[in-house]
């Protein structure tokens, strides 16, 4: 008897694959925006920063977290993609016959990024590689479309997300393709497909914002204080960077490095946008935190800008496949069973060791 307790005891304390997600994605997420801060934009302001004192020790310190965050959100996206995916063709987020069929391509696809390190960054196999991921974002747009009567919402901002990744994902691989061909001229309209895929990007932030603020759902239509601090600091921090130099071109330059924008359009519009998407973030963080909905959403919209737009890396490849896998198949309604598998999970953990507890005796 003592043995079976004993057994039943570990076997709640040992949890499902599906449920560990949530402790990969969070971390996951605090990695991958300390390495867009810290590495990917800060280390490329060097040639600002003093060459001596306190200021340059900071900025050095400051850099080497975000080359660590780097290292371990590149690992971390590759174990959450195979978790979602696990979990998607076990029926944990409902039926999703088409997102679970692209689960073996998402498993070849985290292999294949670990394979393109030894292929000498060659461009036939990087071609092969994005291809390969604008198939299963069709397929994702695809589980979306099919979903749109129970989530139209969603479904828009995956399919526009997928839209802007394909357009983005033509000037990419045309040239890659060129390149494999050796053909020296410049593919036709890659410049145009770049700004329709921007244009497309500030169009998702509004559609983001009527979805996930909850401003809609307010009688009185107003954002929250948290939301309008998020805000406000964002497009404070996007305005001074821009205007804060008489060189306006350094602050395109790293949104077109950090982010893959190029600023083409009107400032005020990427502010005004930036300001949305803080406040439709800030409420998925702040409800996901607290418990009040999983964190399916709040890590999609937070992983987004961590992905960028052109997909320069097979890294920011995995981080949009994630971003649009939880969007695409955490509808309303089924998205709780991992969430609620996971509380269920530590719920039994710290019952048992209350019964197993010497003062509970």
């Amino acid at each position: 008897m003592q043995n079976t307790a004993r057994l039943r005891s570990w076997l709640i304390d040992v949890p499902s694959l599906a449920s560990l997600i949530p402790y990969v994605l969070w971390p996951l997420l605090v990695a991958g925006l300390s390495e867009l801060v810290l590495f990917r934009t800060l280390s490329r302001v060097a040639v600002h920063i003093p060459k001596q004192g306190i200021v340059l020790w900071i900025f050095d310190a400051l850099v080497h977290v975000g080359s660590f965050a780097f290292n371990l959100a590149s690992v971390a996206v590759v174990v959450a993609l195979v978790l979602v995916s696990y979990a998607v063709m076990r029926g944990h987020f409902g039926r999703r016959p088409l997102a679970a069929a692209v689960g073996p391509g998402l498993f070849a696809l985290a292999g294949g990024s670990l394979l393109l390190g030894f292929l000498n960054e060659d461009s036939t196999a990087r071609l092969a590689y994005g291809l390969m991921s604008a198939a299963i974002m069709l397929a994702l747009a695809g589980q979306g479309l099919i979903d749109r009567q129970r989530a139209p919402g969603r479904s828009a901002v995956v399919g526009v997300t997928v839209l802007a990744y394909l357009f983005a994902q033509y000037h990419v691989l045309a040239v890659q393709a060129y390149q494999s061909l050796a053909i020296p001229s410049d593919p036709p309209a890659s410049i145009a497909s770049l700004e329709i895929a921007e244009a497309l990007v500030l169009l998702n932030t509004f559609l983001m914002f009527w979805i996930w603020s909850g401003v809609r759902l307010r009688p009185a239509a107003v954002p929250t204080r948290l939301q309008l601090v998020t805000a406000g600091v964002l497009i404070v921090l996007f305005l001074g960077s821009y205007y804060g130099r008489p060189d306006s071109s350094t602050a395109a330059i790293l949104s077109l490095w950090s982010l893959g924008l190029t600023l083409y359009l009107p400032v005020p519009v990427y502010a005004i946008a930036l300001g949305l998407y803080g406040a439709a973030l800030s409420r998925c963080l702040a409800q996901a935190w607290h418990g009040d909905r999983p964190p399916w959403d709040a890590v999609a919209l937070g992983l987004l800008p961590v992905a960028g737009l052109t997909l320069d890396l097979t890294y920011q490849h995995l981080v949009a496949l994630l971003a649009l896998s939880l969007l695409a198949v955490a509808n309303e309604g089924e998205r709780r069973e991992v969430w609620a598998g996971a509380l269920d999970s530590r719920g039994a953990r710290e019952s048992t060791k209350r019964v197993t507890s010497p003062s509970a005796a």
